[in-house]
């Protein structure tokens, strides 16, 4: 008997094997009904440049960790001592929060690892781990070269890189996030239901993760029924078995959140979000909001308040506000999407713009394209409607996203070059490796630039605060 292969390498090889099948040249299965054909592109990835991205990416993120991140941040904080909460039995939750990133902690940190540290190792995980589904999605799309352009860029991105060594959920929303959407596009190209149901698990768990998640469920349904390639009854059928597979993991969530806020809810974020605006009209600030006691040490929080039912917020009250300070919010969102030097702006735009429409578009072409744009316009509707509560971070999505274009931006304009100048053909290898390293090494610098400024901060005094922190923590548990 051969003898067992280690669990890490099983996983390596199944992704290695689904790169090689997304680009074995097949085409989808055609019915007589169905309207038009899918292709898959024609190229696979070796294994061992996937693997070795792969331990590149992991290795950067530590190092990175390390020299620019000793410190956990505020919400960090918070996850890791929700974490703790559950490891010594107490079922507390932040409901402003979804509940599976602290629970991943909490996994850990019942195996001995400090809560900090595991929230770092999750987010290091994720956030390496995400050049998997991002390059399917590239090779499915645009063929192997620019699948290696996008495998690069999601390994070695300077703001993927800094989000993802953070004690925050982002990264591993965007990985449950990726990996679902790459599962809807194959789902186009393979008989049967499984890659939906897949697709809606995943799904799931990116909005156990954050509230985003539960777009884009509704958002597949919605493409897959305008791209029609199949009849309707069986569309009907497999769209219902991505949407079962969601709510059958998403329900439990929901009925346990409704319970204990009093009426129906998908997340609980919007009423302390309320709440804390409308202080603010009032002249209260935010730190009084989240923090207030009373003289006897009895916490007077917003978070309390809506706890002990003292604050009741209506839906129709959350619409107003969402309404009011969404359409200024996403003005402003707009503007930090094409100015911000941490994402690699404006080369990024430059990227985006002419990988969507250097090349015609067919109409399954458009259909892609179009799932993916819509996405990305949900997403910014959904932080504008958070008003003055948008973070920095919450981008890692748009970027996510942005990276397979911006990948096929620098392969057309690679291939614009070489149409251009025509160079002979032992030249051609020299004139690829030039465009590629100067337009991906002008994005790096520039997102490496942008990226340190934005976590830039006094490091010695914070880590003076970490000491003092740790010190009367253990203190106040004896």
């Amino acid at each position: 008997m051969a003898p067992a292969t280690p669990l890490g390498e099983r996983c390596i090889e199944n992704w290695a094997r689904a790169l090689h099948s997304e680009g074995s040249g097949r085409m989808m299965p055609v019915s007589p009904e169905t309207k038009m054909e899918i292709p898959v592109t024609e190229a696979n990835m070796p294994r061992k440049t996937l693997i070795t991205l792969l331990l590149l990416a992991i290795g950067v993120r530590i190092l990175w960790a390390l020299l620019f991140h000793p410190v956990i941040e505020e919400e960090g904080v918070y996850y890791a001592h929700m974490a703790e909460n559950l490891v010594r039995g107490k079922l507390f939750f932040s409901f402003a929060d979804q509940p599976l990133f602290t629970m991943l902690i909490a996994g850990l940190h019942y195996f001995g690892l400090n809560a900090e540290i595991a929230g770092r190792c999750i987010s290091i995980g994720f956030g390496a781990v995400l050049l998997l589904p991002m390059t399917l999605i590239a090779l499915r799309l645009y063929g192997r070269e620019v699948a290696y352009i996008v495998a690069g860029l999601s390994a070695f991105h300077p703001f993927l890189i800094g989000i993802s060594t953070c004690v925050l959920s982002e990264a591993t929303f965007v990985f449950f996030l990726m990996l679902g959407i790459y599962f809807v596009l194959s789902s186009l190209a393979q008989a049967g239901r499984y890659r939906l149901a897949l697709s809606g698990f995943l799904f799931g768990l990116a909005y156990l993760t954050r509230v985003e998640g539960i777009i884009f469920p509704f958002l597949s349904a919605l493409f897959l029924y305008f791209i029609g390639i199949w009849p309707k009854r069986e569309l009907l059928r497999k769209t219902l078995t991505m949407i079962a597979a969601f709510l059958l993991l998403v329900i439990p969530y929901v009925v346990f959140l409704s319970y204990h806020t009093g009426h129906f809810s998908i997340e609980g974020k919007s009423d302390k979000n309320y709440a804390i605006q409308r202080n603010l009209a009032q002249g209260i600030p935010v730190e009084e909001s989240l923090f207030k006691i009373s003289d006897s040490l009895e916490d007077q929080s917003i978070q309390a308040a809506l706890k002990s039912g003292n604050i009741k917020i209506s839906l129709r009250d959350k619409i107003s506000f969402a309404l009011r300070s969404g359409k200024n919010s996403i003005r402003e969102l707009m503007i930090r999407l094409m100015t911000s030097a941490y994402l690699g702006e404006p080369l990024l735009l430059l990227y985006v713009i002419v990988g969507l429409f250097r090349s015609a578009w067919s109409r399954e072409r458009l259909l892609q394209e179009g799932f993916l744009l819509l996405g990305v316009g949900m997403l910014i509707v959904a932080y504008g409607g958070s008003g003055s509560f948008f973070r920095i971070r919450h981008l890692v999505c748009y970027l996510a996203i942005s990276l397979l274009w911006a990948g096929k931006g620098v392969n057309e304009l690679f291939v614009w070059a070489k149409d251009s100048f025509q160079p002979k053909s032992a030249r051609v290898i020299g004139l690829r490796i030039m465009a590629y390293v100067t337009m991906l090494g002008t994005l790096f610098v520039v997102s490496l630039f942008g990226t340190l400024r934005i976590q830039s901060y006094d490091v010695t005094g914070n880590l003076v605060d970490k000491e003092i922190g740790i010190s009367i923590d253990r203190k106040s548990t004896r």
